[in-house]
């Protein structure tokens, strides 16, 4: 996967997946996702800091890694 995911694409895929009519499988997917040359942009990093009030300095945020590949977990 060269790009993240579109994360309105992912939030309406799990919206639909929420209600009580939609099919679902039974068991769980087995794939694993990954995003190839994710680069972090230092001026996303400081919006991010200021949003959520953690530090930004020599080293991202710890929860920073995690909300930037939240596109990817949830396709």
């Amino acid at each position: 996967m060269g790009q993240q995911p579109s994360g309105l694409k992912n939030l309406a895929v799990a919206a639909a997946g929420a209600l009580p009519f939609v099919p679902r499988g039974d068991t769980l997917p087995t794939r694993t996702p990954t995003v190839d040359d994710l680069a972090i942009d230092p001026v996303n990093v400081a919006a991010y800091a200021n949003v959520t009030g953690l530090r930004f300095d020599n080293a991202v945020p710890l929860t920073y890694p995690f909300a930037l590949t939240f596109p990817t977990v949830m396709q």
